[in-house]
C-alpha cells in the first residue's frame, strides 16, 4: 500500500512539473505576441456570455491552474473487487463490468471458463486466464479467496470489498446455501443449526470439495482470506489492520446507496457509471428474531467484528463527504431515471429468462420495457453473472466457447 501511494504521489508531482512547464512555455509566448489585437464585438459578447476566471494567456493565474488540475481526480479503471457471498456483492459487479464492457476494458476472469477462481483456494495470479495480447487485466471483480499474492499482483488497484449485518448475511446464506451446504442441510432449520452448531460440523473437514461447508461458519472471513475457524480476538484485530492497510473501500450493503456514493468518489466515475438494479435477490425473505440473531453473531464472532469494524467506518466516511446529502439525492434521482427509462416490471425468475446461479430458492429479476430493450446500457443492467461472463469471455477470447459456471 505503501508503494502504491509513492508511486501516485510521484505521478501527481510529475504531472504538476509538466503543467508548470507548459504555463511558463505560454506566458512567455504571450509576452511576445501582439497586445494592440482588440477582440471583435462579437468576441466580446461571446466573452461575456462565457466569461472565464481570469484573462488568457498573459494574466494566467498559474497556482489556480494548476491547484485545479491537482484537485480534479481521473477516473480509476484498474479495479480489484473482492466479491464476497450473499452482500449484494452482484449488484456491486455489474456496475464494474459494465464499466468495463462500455469502456474496452478488460476484464480478469477464471482460467477454468467459470465464475469464480478455483473457489476455495486462495487466489494465484496463474488462475486468471491470459489476455491475448499478454497485458494484466484492468477490472476483477468475480469471486475469488483473497490472498498475499492477489495484493501483490496488481499494486496499481483500487481494492474493494463489501460487507453485511451478521444475521441478515446468515438467514441469506441458510436459504440460499442450505441445499450444497452440508451442516445446513443436516439442520433443516436455523433455529436447529445455531441452537447447536457445533453438531452439525465436520471437524475433519470444514472446507468441502467446491467450499460448500465454508458458508456454515464466518464466510465473509474466509473470501476476505483470514481463518474462518477462528474465534480469536487478536485474529479478527490483525485481519481488520490488513484490510485497513490494504482496501481502498469496505462498502456496507445494509447502507448500499451510502455505499454507492463513496464508490462513486473513490472511483472518480459518473453518477450514471454507478447507476443500478438490484441482482440476485430472492423474492422472500424471513428475519431472524433477537435471540436467534444473538446465537448467529456468537457463532460467526470474526465476521461480526469485521462488520462492526467498517460498518462505523464507512459512517466516519460519511459525515467526512461534505456533499453526502446532496450526492444521495442525485444518486437516488439518476436510479429513478433508468427505472423509467429501462424496466417494465420485476418478476420470480423462471427457466429461460436472465437470473443468477440455479437454485430451489425464487430469485427476482427485472423485465425490460420496450425502450429499454433497444438501449445497450439497460440490457447490461440486466444481465446475470453468468450472462454477462459468457459475453466478455467470447468478447475477449472470440474463440472462447465453452463456459463452466
Amino acid at each position: 500500500m505503501i508503494a502504491k501511494n509513492t508511486q501516485e504521489k510521484f505521478k501527481v508531482t510529475l504531472t504538476l512539473v509538466s503543467m508548470t512547464l507548459m504555463l511558463i512555455y505560454i506566458e512567455s509566448v504571450s509576452l511576445h505576441s501582439d497586445t494592440s489585437h482588440k477582440p471583435t464585438s462579437k468576441a466580446r459578447e461571446d466573452k461575456k456570455s462565457h466569461p472565464s476566471p481570469s484573462p488568457l494567456p498573459g494574466n494566467l493565474r498559474k497556482i489556480d491552474f494548476i491547484q485545479a488540475y491537482s484537485d480534479k481526480c481521473v477516473k480509476a479503471n484498474q479495479i480489484v473487487f473482492v466479491k464476497t457471498h450473499k452482500t449484494a456483492s452482484s449488484t456491486v459487479q455489474n456496475i464494474l463490468l459494465r464499466f468495463a464492457d462500455t469502456n474496452n476494458l478488460s476484464v480478469g476472469l477464471p482460467a477454468n471458463s467459470g465464475s469464480r477462481f478455483f473457489y476455495p483456494r486462495k487466489f494465484l495470479k496463474a488462475m486468471t486466464k491470459p489476455n491475448l495480447d499478454g497485458s494484466s487485466p484492468s477490472i476483477i471483480a468475480h469471486h475469488l479467496r483473497a490472498s498475499d499474492q492477489l495484493f501483490e499482483s496488481y499494486p496499481e488497484s483500487k481494492f474493494v470489498t463489501i460487507l453485511r449485518a451478521i444475521p441478515s448475511l446468515y438467514e441469506s446464506s441458510f436459504s440460499y446455501f442450505k441445499s450444497e451446504t452440508a451442516p445446513y442441510r443436516e439442520a433443516q432449520n436455523m433455529k436447529s443449526f445455531f441452537n447447536e452448531p457445533s453438531k452439525y460440523i465436520d471437524s475433519k473437514d470444514q472446507v468441502g470439495l467446491n467450499g460448500g461447508r465454508v458458508f456454515a461458519k464466518n464466510h465473509m472471513t474466509y473470501d476476505l482470506g483470514f481463518d474462518h475457524l477462528s474465534d480469536s480476538e487478536s485474529d479478527a484485530e490483525e485481519a481488520i489492520k490488513s484490510m485497513e492497510s490494504r482496501y481502498d473501500l469496505v462498502m456496507i450493503s445494509d447502507y448500499f446507496l451510502e455505499s454507492i456514493v463513496l464508490l462513486k468518489h473513490e472511483l472518480c466515475w459518473n453518477w450514471e457509471d454507478v447507476a443500478f438494479f438490484v441482482s440476485n435477490a430472492r423474492a422472500h425473505k424471513e428475519l431472524p428474531n433477537e435471540e436467534l440473531s444473538r446465537k448467529i453473531e456468537e457463532w460467526n464472532h470474526f465476521d461480526f467484528k469485521l462488520f462492526s469494524h467498517f460498518n462505523r467506518t464507512l459512517w466516519e466516511k460519511i459525515q467526512k463527504l461534505k456533499t453526502f446529502k446532496e450526492d444521495k439525492n442525485t444518486l437516488e434521482g439518476v436510479l429513478e431515471k433508468f427505472q423509467k427509462h429501462c424496466l417494465d416490471s420485476e418478476v420470480i425468475c423462471k427457466k429461460g429468462m436472465s437470473c443468477g446461479k440455479s437454485t430451489k430458492v425464487a430469485i427476482k429479476t427485472n423485465t425490460l420495457s420496450d425502450t429499454g430493450s433497444r438501449d445497450d446500457v439497460c440490457k447490461q443492467m440486466v444481465l446475470s453473472e453468468h450472462e454477462f461472463t459468457r459475453k466478455l469471455f467470447k468478447k475477449q477470447w472470440p474463440n472462447w466457447t465453452n463456459f463452466y459456471g
